[in-house]
């Protein structure tokens, strides 16, 4: 697990044709590189765009996009709430960072993006990828894509010798 997509771009993202800027974070997370998280009033944003609810199901099922414990989101946003310290009206989305570990955030909102930084609100502060740019923020938070090797029908002995197999 290791992004959440905003809802103000979830379209964007979530789509058979997502926009340029955001194309890299569909192909990471629709090519099993990155794990979308959501949770709480998150999961309730996206139940009320009808476009993405079959999409979104299918993801679950292939386990490229992730729910994380409703009550605990829940928790963590009445936490946020009460600190009354926050710029944005989405403590909910700091709740799915902090119950997740997650610290990548795609979204378009600025004042979240001040709370996402914020060292005081979560640590290790997160980081706001926001256009194809910041595509090394995929890179960063959700690992690099694991390297599948070829087989040559060559092996190393213990010596370090290649062998041959017939």
């Amino acid at each position: 697990m290791c992004l959440i997509v905003d809802a103000n771009v979830a379209t964007q993202v979530f789509s058979p044709d997502p926009s340029p800027d955001l194309q890299p974070v569909w192909e990471a997370i629709s090519t099993g590189h990155a794990v979308a998280v959501h949770g709480g009033e998150l999961t309730e944003e996206y139940g009320r765009i009808a476009s993405l609810r079959n999409l979104l199901l299918e993801l679950e099922r292939q386990g490229k996009v992730r729910q994380v414990p409703h009550q605990k989101v829940r928790e963590a946003t009445d936490r946020f709430r009460n600190e009354g310290t926050l710029r944005s009206d989405d403590p909910h989305i700091l709740a799915v960072a902090r119950v997740g570990n997650v610290r990548l955030l795609c979204s378009h909102d600025t004042d979240l993006h001040a709370d996402f930084t914020n060292p005081s609100l979560l640590q290790p502060a997160g980081s706001v990828y926001q256009r194809a740019s910041h595509k090394h923020l995929i890179r960063k938070h959700c690992g690099r894509p694991k390297k599948t090797r070829k087989r040559t029908g060559k092996t190393r002995s213990r010596t370090g010798r290649k062998k041959r197999h017939k």
